[in-house]
Formats: structure tokens, sequence, C-alpha cells
């Protein structure tokens, strides 16, 4: 005899069921927003370039981007972080991403090392090349130790060690502003 009824589940079955659709429907929708927002960065990169007169190269060493301009080199890499988001530079190498919390009188309660950017620090450039970090939508604030007790506020754009730190929409007026 056949079983009539082959679809019915069990309410157990059902919830495992919908919970794996949930999950597959969230990495989805992360993908996809990861895709948009690699386009957008992308095509404003590709923008500021053809307007400039820039060459751009794109994955180079350990860079996202190579930006020729004149007779010197931009070797950028692009950090994704939260808007509402501060980054601190604890030496050369380390830094530590803290987000999350309310506006006012906020203090962050994530934090984590940015151990994306290890690779892209370490790499060697000569006088010719600068080492531009610019941060994805942008960062409230940069913070640099200057010893074990001393923070010091980093402006975007200005040189930490032997690179330098950017809000990704500073990228146009500081390649402007640096055109040599």
């Amino acid at each position: 005899m056949i079983k009539e009824n082959v679809f019915l589940l069990s309410v157990t079955q059902k919830v495992i069921f919908f919970l794996i659709i949930i999950i597959f429907l969230i990495f989805v929708f992360i993908i996809i927003k990861n895709i948009i927002i690699n386009k957008k960065i992308n095509k404003k990169i590709s923008d500021i370039c053809e307007k400039s007169g820039y060459i751009l190269k794109k994955k180079y060493d350990s860079a996202d981007f190579l930006i020729q301009r004149n007779n010197s080199l931009v070797k950028l890499l692009i950090v994704k972080i939260p808007k509402n988001s501060s980054i601190t530079v604890n030496s050369k190498l380390t830094w530590c991403l803290r987000w999350g919390g309310k506006r006012v009188g906020r203090s962050y309660p994530n934090m984590r090392y940015m151990n994306e950017v290890i690779s892209f620090l370490k790499s060697n450039s000569d006088s010719k090349m600068t080492k531009l970090v610019a941060l994805y939508p942008e960062t409230e604030k940069i913070q640099k130790y200057l010893n074990e007790s001393e923070i010091a506020v980093v402006n975007s754009g200005e040189c930490v060690y032997d690179y330098v730190i950017i809000n990704f929409n500073d990228l146009d007026s500081f390649l402007k502003k640096n055109d040599n």
C-alpha cells in the first residue's frame, strides 16, 4: 500500500527545513551585498583614475590597486569596516578595530585585531611609492599609540610609520593633493 501523505513532515523536520532555508538566504544576502560593495569601490576608483589621468592596475602584490601618477606610485589597500568604528594603530603591524555602541558617550563594545592588513603593511616600498590604506566606508576616529600610555589622534591623510591612512571618501582629494 502506498502512503498517501508522503510530504507530511514532523514539526521538528519543518523547523529544521525552515532554518536551513533562512541560513541559506542570509548567506546569499551577504554574498550579494559584498559583490555590490566591491563594484561600488571599483567604480569609484576607476572613475577617479580616469578623470585624473592616473593609470590603474588591480591586485598588485599585497595591495588591491596600484595607481600610477606622474613619476610616483600608490599602493592602495581597501579595508572594509563598520561606520561606527574606531581604528587604533598599536604598532607598525598591529591594528585594533573597535565598533558598535550607542552614539552618546560611546565606548565601543566590540573589538578585534585587523590581521588582514599585516601582509600589506609588511610589504616593501621605495621612496617613489606611497602605501595607502583606505577605510571603507569610513571610521569615526583613527588613533596611534605613541608609547605605552599616550595616544595621538591621526587625521585622515596623515602618515603613520611608512603608510598613510585615509577614509575612502577622502581618496580623490588625497590623490589630487599629493599629485607630484
